[in-house]
């Protein structure tokens, strides 16, 4: 598995090989993965953890670490599990949390973490499907590099040219920073040229292709004949 620190030397080489950059070249990577890591929901960043609803208790805190709730799904009577669906908050609030208690079916989010409706009259199961918070020690230059690395292999690249960019213009290096960021980003005056970053979101868009999308099946027109 991938660690910040293999990365150093490449982004080194990158801005000329200087040896005096090493710990500046340290913090800009980890600032590169802690951006990738939020922007992006990598499935090496996916975690799954299990808790338990509370009776009478309604408000729950996000687990430590957690970027955003995917999904929830609860176990119910019978240990059959079922979805905890996402409203809008405004929804959750209508509820008369005195009068309505019962198995959680809907939640909503605000501030880290979630209100949950009916509010629980027993306990029951539940596990949160998160997008993990990227993380870095950045107590040192060592502890940063000994951190681990939880992007696809191909984006590890990003993560370098991300670094080298900072670096580039921390260094006052204008035009060479103009360049990483084209090829990041992409040529704003040429649609042609998406960029590195665009053009391996499309391939993992294209690569999702086993999903469960509600297809209208073609309806075949039928004449009094009965042909079509």
């Amino acid at each position: 598995m991938a660690i910040i620190g293999d990365s150093v030397s490449t982004v080194q080489l990158n801005l000329g090989n200087r040896s005096d950059l090493a710990a500046r070249i340290s913090q800009w990577l980890a600032y590169a993965y802690i951006d990738l890591g939020m922007s992006y929901p990598f499935e090496e960043l996916e975690a799954s953890i299990d808790d338990m609803f509370v009776p009478t208790i309604g408000t729950y805190d996000y687990p430590d670490g957690v970027r955003a709730i995917k999904t929830i799904s609860m176990t119910a009577f019978g240990n059959s599990q079922q979805p905890v669906k996402r409203r809008d908050i405004k929804i959750i609030r209508r509820y008369n949390t005195d009068a309505t208690t019962g198995p959680p079916s809907i939640y909503g989010t605000r501030a880290k973490q979630i209100l949950v409706r009916p509010i629980p009259n027993q306990t029951f199961p539940f596990t949160w499907d998160v997008w993990m918070l990227p993380a870095v020690d950045q107590t040192s230059t060592s502890t940063i590099n000994a951190s681990t690395v939880l992007l696809p292999l191909d984006w590890i690249e990003i993560m370098q040219y991300m670094a080298t960019l900072r670096g580039h213009i921390s260094l006052l290096e204008r035009d060479k920073a103009a360049e990483i960021h084209t090829l990041l980003y992409g040529d704003p005056l040429d649609q042609t040229q998406p960029g590195l970053i665009k053009t391996k979101l499309l391939i993992h868009s294209a690569e999702s292709y086993d999903s469960d999308y509600a297809i209208r099946p073609k309806n075949r027109a039928y004449s009094h004949t009965g042909q079509s």
